[in-house]
């Protein structure tokens, strides 16, 4: 039988609830099964729903999470400058910088065996086998 739209909402809800908490799928599965005798498909219907939901709820709620975040992180600062902690206070202060963006992004170089150039090593394939093309020459 199909479930009303109220209860199809009232499962949903739960699915979100569930992943909220870090549920693993099968379990989510298995409990959605147990309780209302829905397939597997429907269960991971279920779940996808409550996934866009709590996707659609994070992005409108984002500027008040930055909010949050910053304000729990000066929070956090004053409560070291109080304890005399110098470097929880400069470690809270460097984490809300980065939350903020204000440092610039991070470079990242790769490199090769014992810190040299990464080798590239261009190869041709030709689909006949009648001609030994088998060049690999490193770049």
């Amino acid at each position: 039988m199909k479930p009303t739209t109220a209860e199809l909402d009232r499962r949903i809800e739960e699915v979100k609830q569930a992943l909220i908490t870090a549920m693993p799928r099968y379990a989510i599965v298995r409990n959605m099964a147990e309780r209302y005798g829905v397939a597997e498909r429907t269960a991971d219907n279920y779940i996808a729903k409550a996934k866009t939901a709590l996707k659609v709820e994070h992005e409108a709620d984002r500027p008040y999470l930055m909010a949050e975040h910053v304000a729990h992180r000066r929070n956090l600062r004053a409560q070291f400058r109080r304890q005399n902690d110098y470097y929880g206070e400069l470690k809270a202060a460097q984490d809300e910088a980065k939350l903020l963006g204000l440092y610039p992004a991070t470079r990242h170089e790769l490199g090769g065996p014992d810190g040299g150039p990464v080798e590239h090593i261009i190869r041709f394939e030709w689909a006949d086998d009648a001609n030994d093309h088998s060049d690999a020459t490193p770049a």
